[in-house]
């Protein structure tokens, strides 16, 4: 993995913690309600 600052790559990095995150809290929520 490069660890140079590439704007793009940093987006790509951002758009995929997020979706992650979203993913990881679902699955807390539906863990929750059962």
């Amino acid at each position: 993995m490069c660890t140079k600052t590439n704007p793009r790559n940093f987006r790509v990095v951002i758009s995929f913690a997020s979706v992650t995150l979203l993913v990881e809290s679902a699955t807390f929520q539906q863990q929750k309600i059962k």
